[in-house]
């Protein structure tokens, strides 16, 4: 009977340690903003090219247990349409990306990842006529790594004029 008594003395002088004992982990935080944007991409000749998008965006910060930043992830949704200015004639457009900074002592790195589909434009009977997707890493401001079709940085919308050309 005496063991019995000192195991439950020990087991609630170790619940009173554990209780005792703060968190070492500061949870993520989450900043989210929604934003409609309207501006010319391109000139299609005959027209200007307009996106019309909702930009969802969500921007999360990890936290090391001292509670400095180890990296804060980006994520980006958007909806809306690529429009002919003189017609009104419009094609749907979607993307989901996410871009992650990287943080070393509670101070970015220098180390920065994208990934996802940034832009897509699909047409019935054609498929993807605009694409924007792949992997990329870029270390002090240089790329070091990319894949994928990049049809918004190389200015590539000759497909989706023709389309709303008719």
């Amino acid at each position: 009977m005496h063991s019995h008594r000192r195991a439950l003395a020990a087991l609630a002088a170790g619940a009173a340690f554990v209780a005792a004992t703060p968190a070492h982990a500061t949870p993520p935080t989450t900043v989210s903003e929604v934003r409609h944007v309207r501006l010319t991409l391109a000139s299609c000749g005959s027209f200007s090219l307009i996106s019309d998008v909702t930009v969802d965006r969500k921007l999360t910060t990890f936290y090391d247990p001292d509670g400095r930043p180890t990296r804060v992830a980006l994520d980006r949704r958007l909806e809306g349409t690529f429009i002919n200015s003189v017609s009104g004639a419009s094609v749907p457009v979607t993307g989901n990306w996410r871009n992650v900074t990287y943080y070393t002592d509670g101070v970015p790195n220098g180390v920065i990842t994208q990934t996802g589909r940034t832009y897509t434009v699909t047409v019935p009977g054609r498929g993807a006529i605009f694409l924007q997707a792949g992997h990329g890493i870029q270390v002090d401001g240089q790329t070091v790594f990319e894949v994928g079709p990049h049809d918004f940085e190389d200015r590539n919308f000759g497909e989706v004029c023709a389309y709303l050309a008719g």
